[in-house]
């Protein structure tokens, strides 16, 4: 219980006893617990913060987004991921990149409903937003803040950023699920040099799902030896006739049919090991 008159925070117990001439007896005790839990308080702040930016952490982001899926809310979740931010700290020096972020940060703070935003990578920035209209007027108004804050030279150095929304809890309910949903999207469209405004739909599902299932038939492929090796013979010109052949590496599924080596290639280097 906190005391008003003495402005701490304690904790109260008491004992029952019993006098000689069996009367009851209560023994109340009291100890200050203020140091405490102030200390417990200052663990958990530290738990759920970014320690660089003072914003939450992918944790508190956990934790936030877990509670709204327990509650039954609604809305899109807004991934943020400034794209070539390597590049802005060989430039200009990690001091000043560190100044660009701190600039998002701020203005992610200012522009999003309760200041509620998130650090869940190193350059990547998480919030909620009721629409995607309303997310990409809250992305204006940050990039807006920040434009102001960097130097000339900055100004000439393309700091493109890429956004995913993805609908929830229509694509994903658990905070895990939509950043893994969020991320597949924001990979699969790295290329070009205008920042992307993208939105997860029920094709980026599908291709999930296949290359979830296409990454168990490539493992069982190579326990199994079901992997076949193609030769294709070339035709020389000038010798008229075959020199050598061509090696192709080609993979059929009973329930995927043949698999291209352009499909299967860059699914096994990235997820099979």
């Amino acid at each position: 219980m906190f005391n008003e008159k003495l402005g701490r925070q304690l904790n109260i117990g008491v004992f029952l006893l019993k006098t000689p001439q069996d009367e009851e007896l209560g023994v109340f005790t009291g100890y200050d617990i203020t140091h405490r839990i102030e200390y417990e308080s200052r663990l958990k702040t530290l738990a759920y913060t970014d320690s660089q930016l003072g914003i939450g952490n992918r944790t508190a982001f956990h934790h936030d987004l877990k509670k709204m899926a327990e509650s039954g809310s609604s809305g899109h979740l807004c991934l943020a991921s400034i794209r070539n931010f390597d590049n802005i700290n060989m430039l200009f020096g990690r001091e000043r990149g560190d100044r660009i972020l701190e600039a998002f940060a701020e203005s992610f703070m200012k522009k999003t409903a309760g200041g509620q935003v998130y650090r869940v990578g190193g350059c990547k920035f998480a919030t909620t937003v009721e629409t995607y209209e309303a997310g990409c007027d809250m992305l204006d108004a940050v990039w807006k803040d920040v434009y102001t804050c960097l130097s000339p030279e900055e100004k000439n150095f393309p700091v493109p950023v890429d956004t995913v929304f993805v609908e929830f809890p229509r694509f994903a309910a658990s905070p895990e699920a939509l950043l893994l949903n969020a991320e597949y999207r924001l990979k699969s469209s790295r290329e070009g040099g205008a920042e992307k405004r993208m939105r997860f739909g029920e094709r980026d599902r599908q291709m999930m799902a296949r290359r979830s299932f296409l990454t168990s038939v490539i493992r069982r492929a190579m326990e199994n030896g079901a992997f076949q090796v193609f030769y294709q013979p070339i035709y020389t010109v000038e010798k008229a006739d075959y020199r050598k052949a061509e090696a192709l590496l080609r993979l059929h599924d009973p329930q995927l049919g043949f698999i291209g080596p352009n499909e299967f290639i860059p699914v096994a280097d990235a997820h099979v090991r």
